[in-house]
C-alpha cells in the first residue's frame, strides 16, 4: 500500500484489520495521540463478535488509565491483561462492551510520537506473550507509511497553493478553468472570468519594503475571499495579479461583484493605513469558450482599465475589444506550464525573480505610447511573460552577461505552438540590433519586427534597473544607457517612447 501511495485512510482501515490478526485478538485499531486526548481513527471488529464501539471510547482523556495513556506516557508499549482488575472509569465502561484485554505499540512518525496501534479482546488475558514486539515492528512500518503519506499531501498542498496568500495557483487555476469551462458547455450553463490587478504595485514595494508589499497582497487575497462563492475559485496567478472563476455568472453579474471587491480594495486601508486601487477585466463565454482566448479577452479588458486611468473595472463585451477572427491559428497548447516554467527559470537567480513580468509591463506602456491597439498589446504581453523561456536551456548563451540571441532562438521554438506567429517572431528577433549586427538574423532598423523592438528596450532597461548580473541602477541611469544603445542596439523611436515615460514619472 505504501508503494501504491495510498491514502491515509486506507492505510488505517487496513491496518486496523491486520493489527487484529497479528496479534490474534479480535478488535485491532489505531489510536492519534493528541493534546490531553487518545482518538480512535480507525478500528476494525470481529463480525462474530457482534459490538460497536461507542461514542465516549473514541475520544478518551489521557489522563484516564488505559493503554493509549500508558503509551503516551512512556512512549513505549502497554497492555492491559485484565480491565475488570482495574478501578476506573474505563474499566467500568469497557466491561459493558464487552472488551477484558489490550495491548498497544508506538507509532512514531519522523521521531514524534504520533500515535499507537492498538489490539483488543473481550478475553481476560487474552493477549499472546510476544504481542508488544510484533506490534512495535507493525507500528515502526506504520509510521514510515504515514509519513510518506504525509509529505505526499504536503507536496500537493504546497504544488497548488500560493505559499504567500494562501490561494489557488496559477497551474490549479488553469487546470479548474479547462473544467469549468467543459463544464459549462455540457450544461449549457454561462462562466464568468475575471483578472484583478493591484495598481501601481511596485511604489507599495519601492517606498514601504516587500514585507508590506506582501502584507497588502494577503489583505487583498482575503478580501476578493470573502467576496467569492462556494463553487468560485480564487488564485493569484502573479506578482499582484489574481484570477477569479465565476461559474453560472454572467459577465455582468461578474462585473458587479468585481466593482464590489474594487470599492472595497479602495475604500478601506490596507495594513499600516496604507491605500490601494485594483483594475480588473470581466469576460464570460458569450464571448468565447477556449480557455486561452477567454483568458486573454479578460486580460485586455484589465489592460483597457489601466490605461484608461486605473481603479475601473471594465468589461469584455461592453469596452469596444475585437474578439479573435477566423484567419487567426488556434494555440494548441496551454500557456499556463509555460508560464510556470519561465517563473523557474528566474527563480534560479534573486535578482531575476519578476524580471519577466516587469518586461511584459513595461512593454505594455511601451507599445501603448506607441499607438498600439489593445488585441496586439494583449498578445506583446504574453510573449513578454514567456520571452526568457530559452534559457533554460541555454545558461551560457542567454547568461546575464551574455549574448541573449541563443536563447531568443530557443525559446521561438520552443513556443511555436503555443504562441501565434507573430509572437514568436518577436520574441526570435529580441537579439537583433538596430543598426544590423545582431542575430540570428541580420535584420536592419525597421525590418526587425516592432515588437521585438519594443521587448528589447523593455528587456535592457529592467536588467540595468534591476541589477540582473550586476549592481541595480537607478532608472535615471538605466535610462542614460539605453539612449547611449539607441540606433545601435536599441530602436531609437521605442527609447523616445521611454523617455516620454521617464518624464512623466512612470519610471520611478
Amino acid at each position: 500500500m505504501l508503494a501504491g501511495a495510498a491514502s491515509p485512510d486506507e492505510i488505517l482501515e487496513t491496518v486496523a484489520r491486520e493489527v487484529a490478526g497479528l496479534v490474534g485478538l479480535e478488535v485491532g485499531a489505531i489510536g492519534r495521540l493528541g493534546t490531553g486526548v487518545a482518538e480512535l481513527l480507525a478500528a476494525w471488529i470481529d463480525p462474530d463478535l457482534e459490538m460497536e464501539i461507542p461514542e465516549a471510547l473514541r475520544r478518551v482523556p489521557l489522563e484516564v488509565d488505559t493503554v493509549l495513556s500508558r503509551v503516551a506516557r512512556t512512549g513505549e508499549p502497554a497492555r492491559v491483561d485484565d480491565y475488570a482488575a482495574l478501578d476506573n472509569e474505563v474499566a467500568r465502561a469497557v466491561a459493558r462492551l464487552p472488551i477484558r484485554s489490550s495491548v498497544a505499540a508506538p507509532i512514531v512518525v519522523e521521531g514524534r510520537l504520533w500515535g499507537a496501534v492498538v489490539g483488543t479482546s473481550p478475553r481476560p488475558h487474552a493477549v499472546p506473550a510476544d504481542a508488544e514486539e510484533r506490534l512495535t515492528r507493525l507500528g515502526d512500518v506504520l509510521g514510515l507509511a504515514i509519513s510518506s503519506a504525509e509529505q505526499r499531501a504536503s507536496l500537493e498542498r504546497e504544488a497548488s497553493t500560493d505559499p504567500l496568500t494562501g490561494l489557488a495557483n496559477r497551474r490549479v487555476f488553469g487546470d479548474r478553468l479547462e473544467e469549468e469551462l467543459a463544464r459549462a458547455r455540457r450544461h449549457g450553463r454561462m462562466l464568468a472570468l475575471a483578472i484583478l490587478d493591484i495598481d501601481h504595485f511596485k511604489r507599495v514595494n519601492d517606498r514601504h519594503g516587500h514585507a508590506v508589499g506582501d502584507a497588502v497582497l494577503r489583505e487583498v487575497a482575503i478580501r476578493l475571499t470573502r467576496q467569492a462563492r462556494p463553487g468560485d475559485l480564487v488564485a493569484r496567478i502573479g506578482g499582484e495579479e489574481f484570477a477569479w472563476i465565476l461559474p453560472d455568472t454572467s459577465e455582468i453579474s461578474a462585473w458587479h461583484a468585481l466593482e464590489r471587491i474594487r470599492l472595497a480594495i479602495s475604500e478601506q486601508p490596507m495594513v499600516e493605513g496604507i491605500s490601494v486601487t485594483a483594475s480588473a477585466g470581466v469576460v464570460d463565454t458569450a464571448s468565447t469558450s477556449d480557455p486561452d482566448a477567454l483568458l486573454g479577452f479578460a486580460d485586455a479588458a484589465l489592460y483597457r482599465a489601466k490605461a484608461s486611468g486605473r481603479n475601473l473595472c471594465i468589461r469584455h463585451s461592453g469596452s469596444g475589444e475585437v474578439t479573435r477572427t477566423p484567419s487567426e491559428p488556434r494555440r494548441d497548447t496551454t500557456l499556463t506550464p509555460l508560464r510556470a516554467l519561465a517563473h523557474s527559470v528566474e527563480s534560479s537567480d534573486p535578482s531575476a525573480r519578476g524580471h519577466s513580468e516587469r518586461v511584459a509591463d513595461m512593454s505594455v506602456r511601451l507599445a501603448t505610447g506607441l499607438g498600439w491597439e489593445i488585441g496586439p498589446t494583449v498578445r506583446l504581453r504574453e510573449a513578454a511573460l514567456l520571452h526568457d523561456i530559452g534559457r533554460i536551456a541555454t545558461p551560457e548563451s542567454a547568461g546575464h552577461d551574455g549574448s541573449p540571441v541563443d536563447a531568443a532562438v530557443l525559446g521561438s521554438q520552443i513556443l511555436t505552438r503555443a504562441l501565434l506567429p507573430d509572437q514568436v517572431a518577436w520574441i526570435r528577433s529580441m537579439g537583433e540590433c538596430f543598426d544590423g549586427s545582431g542575430g540570428p538574423d541580420g535584420l536592419i532598423g525597421e525590418a526587425i519586427p516592432e515588437g521585438a523592438r519594443i521587448l528589447a528596450v523593455a528587456h535592457t532597461f529592467d536588467r540595468l534597473a534591476a541589477g540582473i548580473g550586476h549592481r541595480p541602477r537607478s532608472p535615471a541611469d538605466a535610462l542614460a544607457r539605453c539612449r547611449h544603445q539607441a540606433g545601435r542596439m536599441l530602436c531609437p523611436t521605442v527609447v523616445d517612447v521611454l523617455g516620454r515615460l521617464d518624464a512623466s514619472g512612470a519610471l520611478s
